[in-house]
């Protein structure tokens, strides 16, 4: 029981800590391409699987917090590894 408590913890922490954070300068450039009609979830997962981003939750949470579901685009962009997610 202890260490779901602390495994919780520890998710809850990276969550807040990614949604929290500003990012670095810098950075890796990475192409990053969006297809039309793709949800956020499916941005996210794609942010998450090529390393731009470290948790999908803490994007989404992100997005709607922001009201800017609406507001994401496809297409092609260059991002840096290092920026935060309101970037």
């Amino acid at each position: 029981m202890l260490i779901c408590i602390i495994g919780a913890g520890a998710f809850a922490g990276a969550i807040f800590w990614e949604y929290t954070s500003k990012g670095t300068e810098g950075g890796p450039e990475v192409t990053f391409e969006v297809q039309q009609g793709q949800g956020v979830r499916a941005i996210a997962e794609n942010l998450k699987d090529q390393g731009l981003i470290k948790s999908e939750i803490a994007f989404i949470l992100k997005v709607r917090e922001m009201e800017a579901s609406s507001k994401l685009r496809y297409g092609t962009f260059i991002l840096n590894k290092g920026a935060g997610i309101e970037t």
